[in-house]
């Protein structure tokens, strides 16, 4: 796989993960939030309708569930 595919196959990934973040709150690991920098970057995930974007952290206490969470974790 060369790079060119390599970076195309990422950039199919963040679209389908645009397609779940409207009217959501979204919590990401800092692999997933570096990647997302590469491909578009928090106006991405924010012009594709989430509502707020944090850090995924075991420090996270109080949440609001009355929306649509999502969760983005790179492993």
């Amino acid at each position: 796989m060369n790079s060119k595919h390599f970076f195309k196959s990422i950039e199919q990934l963040w679209t389908e993960v645009m397609k779940n973040v409207k009217d959501a709150v979204v919590f990401m690991d800092d692999a997933a939030a570096e990647c997302l920098h590469w491909h578009g970057g928090l106006k991405r995930i924010l012009d594709s309708g989430a509502i707020f974007v944090d850090n995924f952290s075991p420090f996270v206490v109080q949440l609001d569930f009355s929306h649509v969470k999502n969760f983005i974790k790179i492993l």
